[in-house]
């Protein structure tokens, strides 16, 4: 009996030097709160005029554009000069890396109940599960415990423990590419996360979607869903172009059941958008490609504001 405790203590012990090991060399897999409030420019939330806030990622955020190329900049200087007035107020709540787990989080902290007439999501195809794992992602076994099963509920207390939280990722990291049964791309290791529809982090961002199109028409604003083109997906390291046009279609679909107006930008920009709009080397649009996005996105809102307008 006292060598079984024995043998006990030692593990112990050693799950404890493990542990204060793990704290001094690794970094925390997922961030918490704070790194998702790092917004491009200050939040104004001007009072009066038309107001738009957008959500997504770093397509939103404009990475690798300058302050006045970015959708955002571009969205409210069409709209302020085709309304002819100069209360258009457009807030960019992109953070790049993000998913629509952190999204709605982003919604519920900083856009509901602030009286937005619009707001947008801009959805690009890694935003179900990022195909670049580590990111600024947030612990979908915290922060979607409302999906939880039993298995799930276990595995979240036991993300307390840093050890753990660095097995998991990276052997589910592992596990998956392996699945996968592809070369190990970025890309593939999306792909098999979207076709596990078992995986918490698809749920919860399936569920989040639903989420945010109900609470933006409960709020008294307009949802729109604009699904950003995956262009640049669609090359070598791709061999899956036939399959996310499919998960593509579906998110569209489901947008729009949610309340969403959807805009299909694939469609929309079939016969203009190449390689000219795209960053060399990179996965993110120019300022031509952004200039695109923001006309169409123009459009839109003015369709529906005289829809609207005509309804009253």
């Amino acid at each position: 009996m006292k060598s079984v405790f024995n043998v006990f203590l030692s593990f112990v012990f050693m799950l404890i030097i493990s542990e204060f090991i793990a704290r001094i060399l690794f970094s925390p897999f997922f961030v918490d709160e704070k790194e998702i409030k790092k917004f491009r420019a200050p939040i104004s939330y001007k009072s009066g005029g038309m107001r738009i806030a957008m959500l997504g990622d770093s397509f939103t955020y404009g990475s690798k554009v300058k302050d006045d190329e970015t959708s955002s900049f571009l969205l409210q200087k069409l709209l302020i000069e085709r309304l002819k007035r100069d209360d258009v107020f457009v807030d960019n709540f992109g953070i790049s890396g993000t998913s629509t787990i952190e999204q709605f989080l982003i919604y519920k902290d900083n856009i509901k109940g602030k009286k937005y007439d619009f707001v947008i999501l801009n959805f690009f195809i890694d935003d179900l599960t990022p195909y670049y794992y580590s990111n600024t992602l947030l612990n979908e076994y915290e922060y979607c415990r409302d999906l939880l099963n039993i298995r799930e509920k276990i595995v979240s207390y036991m993300f307390y423990f840093r050890t753990f939280e660095f097995l998991y990722v990276y052997s589910d990291i592992l596990l998956t590419y392996l699945e996968a049964g592809t070369p190990l791309t970025p890309v593939s290791y999306m792909i098999a996360k979207m076709r596990n529809k078992d995986s918490l982090r698809f749920r919860c961002a399936l569920n989040r979607l639903i989420n945010l199109g109900e609470d933006i028409k409960a709020e008294g604003a307009i949802p729109i869903f604009m699904l950003i083109p995956s262009l640049t997906l669609y090359d070598s390291q791709n061999p899956y172009p036939e399959e996310i046009a499919g998960y593509e279609t579906d998110l569209m679909l489901l947008a729009q059941r949610s309340g969403f107006y959807v805009i299909d930008l694939p469609a929309e920009l079939r016969e203009v958008l190449d390689q000219r709009y795209i960053i060399k080397g990179d996965i993110h649009y120019n300022a031509d490609g952004y200039r695109l996005i923001s006309e169409i996105l123009a459009d839109k809102i003015m369709e529906v504001s005289g829809e609207r307008s005509a309804n009253r």
